[in-house]
């Protein structure tokens, strides 16, 4: 960076101007330590800046890095520099303005966009694209739109500094999480055409499953919860496994068949009647407790089944309908669906 005040930079620890101490008192305190034996030892530099920090600096001082100093004495520059403002500047900015490197500005000004542009001589020449990672899975998913990036198979339009951003941000998993949502994608069940390939081989890392995934999974392989994993591979396995599934196909089944817990076994074919049964563990409960949260009909159809009279009786209702009443809020459920007992108490 070039130097354009007249004054000599300052070598010593001088003291800084009143701003600037203001700005080093408002940073979190320094974790307490044991004073050190030797007086020499003592440190007595002011914190490292972050990158809001730098931000804040930049903004104060009018600097523009990589090209002039602005407002900023010889002891702003001294600590811009010591805390490598320069670099940390691009995390502020990418946040701040929204920018996605190398897609878009977001709503950085266009005099801005030539500082991010502009290549930094303490970096090795890279510019903020390069300096302002890692990447979100949201910009991981703009970047790999924007060059046709096959992860793990084709770096499409990319040039090599793309890629590595692309890499060293960990787009090559999290782009499967983005696919999921974007293309509505159930792992090991659709594939998304664009990217296949790679989801195929990173399927666990798309994330866990909801209950409808889960109910894909269960009906695409065959797997019958508590009894058989049907056709379903070691993959499939896991990541049924680590979504639950075995709990979370209650609801599934509970809303694709019309299940009335406790009470209706709705359309639920026979086959899978048993599995509804089935005690799961560690919670030691079947899909009758696992399914809800209830809808209104189900409440208003409990309540006629077991007598439940609301604020007042549970009728014949054992323990665990009780329960399942509470949890899914089976009362405001019926007052707002004009229940006499509840206008009577609540007016």
């Amino acid at each position: 960076m070039r130097h354009h005040n007249s004054a000599a930079t300052i070598r010593g620890r001088g003291v800084m101007n009143k701003v600037l101490a203001l700005a080093i008192l408002a940073l979190p305190p320094r974790p307490v330590r044991p004073p050190p034996q030797n007086p020499d030892d003592y440190d007595l530099s002011p914190p490292v800046l972050d990158a809001d920090g730098c931000g804040w600096l930049v903004e104060s001082y009018s600097i523009r890095p990589g090209m002039s100093w602005g407002e900023a004495n010889p002891a702003v520059q001294e600590y811009y520099t010591a805390s490598n403002c320069d670099v940390k500047i691009c995390v502020y900015w990418k946040k701040k303005y929204s920018v996605v490197p190398f897609v878009t500005y977001g709503s950085l000004s266009a005099d801005l966009q030539k500082l991010w542009d502009h290549p930094r001589s303490d970096a090795n020449g890279q510019t903020c694209n390069e300096l302002s990672g890692p990447l979100s899975s949201t910009e991981c998913g703009a970047v790999q739109e924007r060059y046709g990036i096959l992860p793990l198979v084709s770096p499409g339009s990319a040039t090599p500094n793309v890629v590595a951003l692309f890499s060293s941000s960990g787009c090559d998993t999290s782009i499967c999480t983005v696919w999921r949502q974007r293309y509505g994608v159930t792992p090991y069940v659709t594939r998304v055409e664009s990217g296949r390939a790679a989801f195929a081989d990173l399927g666990v890392a798309g994330g866990l499953l909801d209950s409808s995934e889960c109910g894909a999974l269960v009906e695409i392989y065959g797997i019958v919860p508590g009894s058989s994993w049907g056709s379903a591979g070691a993959n499939v396995q896991g990541l049924y496994t680590a979504s639950l599934c075995d709990t979370r196909v209650c609801t599934y089944w509970r809303t694709k068949y019309s299940v009335v817990p406790f009470l209706k076994w709705g359309s639920l074919p026979r086959t899978l009647q048993n599995s509804w049964e089935f005690v799961r563990q560690p919670s030691g409960k079947t899909c009758n407790e696992l399914s809800g949260p209830l809808v209104a009909s189900d409440c208003e159809a409990l309540q006629q089944a077991f007598g439940i009279v609301l604020f007042s009786s549970w009728g014949t209702a054992p323990e665990k309908v009780q329960g399942m009443w509470a949890s899914s809020d089976c009362d405001q459920l019926r007052c707002m669906a004009g229940d006499p007992n509840c206008q009577m108490i609540l007016g």
